[in-house]
């Protein structure tokens, strides 16, 4: 059996590698060209919705977090969420509430700096049934306290 050396292979995905998918049906293509040939197959990528997901959310009372070597973190409702299962988390919007008496807003995005450390915030998650990415009275949610720990590395 005689060797025949393979030139380099250029690998290419559509969509791009990396990309993500949401709820449903994608179609993935992946090609190789090598020695002036191109093979492609392509496939499909399913992302299914959680089954029978929990529909009133529940927040737990006080969790502490810990701010990443940065001093920074961005919550997800996954960090803040007792029980399930819910929907996928990316679906719900997580805010927090600095100003005294917390609970009372103003809410806004959750996203904590060193300048929250040692500090407890209100937070909430609010399932964005709309999808608009914005948190409105009548929409599901929940609240609850966090603790920020000072774990960062200045």
């Amino acid at each position: 059996m005689a060797y025949s050396p393979i030139g380099p292979a250029i690998v290419t995905y559509s969509p791009a590698s990396g990309t993500t998918f949401g709820i449903g049906t994608t179609e993935v293509e992946v090609c190789v060209f090598v020695n002036g040939v191109t093979n492609c197959c392509t496939f499909d990528v399913v992302v299914n919705p959680v089954a029978n997901p929990v529909t009133s959310l529940v927040c737990n009372d006080l969790t502490n977090i810990s701010l990443d070597e940065s001093c920074e973190l961005v919550l997800t409702a996954d960090m803040v969420l007792e029980g399930g299962p819910y929907k996928c988390y990316d679906t719900y919007i997580v805010q927090v509430d600095r100003s005294l008496p917390l609970g009372n807003g103003p809410w806004v995005t959750g996203t904590l700096t060193a300048a929250d450390v040692h500090r407890v915030l209100a937070v909430r998650v609010v399932d964005d049934v709309n999808g608009d990415g914005i948190a409105q009275i009548n929409e599901n949610s929940c609240w609850g306290n966090i603790n920020i720990e000072d774990n960062c590395h200045r």
